[in-house]
């Protein structure tokens, strides 16, 4: 398997990677939003979205000219494109454990 490819899986496989992009999917969100709408504490929250970061899956945008600084989160294009290829894999994952589901689209 090509090692970019591993290095993504070893990425969103890793705890509230997942739950986070998929919040994510629903618009911008502050970090302490977001931090409440999947239930990791803040520093956890920050592990997380540091890599996303890095890595070009979400953009992170700082407002210095509130008081407190306020930082909020969205997905870039190739974040939007790995959370509609976790919702697809999850849809094909989901229907082939439970035949009754087939014919059900992820939305």
């Amino acid at each position: 398997m090509n090692p970019k490819v591993e290095d993504m899986l070893r990425l969103i496989s890793r705890r509230w990677t997942l739950p986070v992009m998929n919040e994510l999917t629903k618009g911008i969100r502050s970090h302490n939003d977001l931090a409440r709408a999947v239930g990791a504490d803040n520093k956890q929250l920050a592990r997380v979205l540091q890599p996303l970061v890095h890595k070009k899956l979400v953009y992170r945008k700082v407002h210095a000219t509130t008081s407190p600084v306020r930082v909020y989160y969205s997905l870039t294009p190739r974040g939007k494109a790995i959370a509609g290829f976790c919702s697809e894999l999850n849809l094909a994952i989901t229907t082939a454990m439970d035949p009754d589901l087939r014919g059900q689209r992820a939305g």
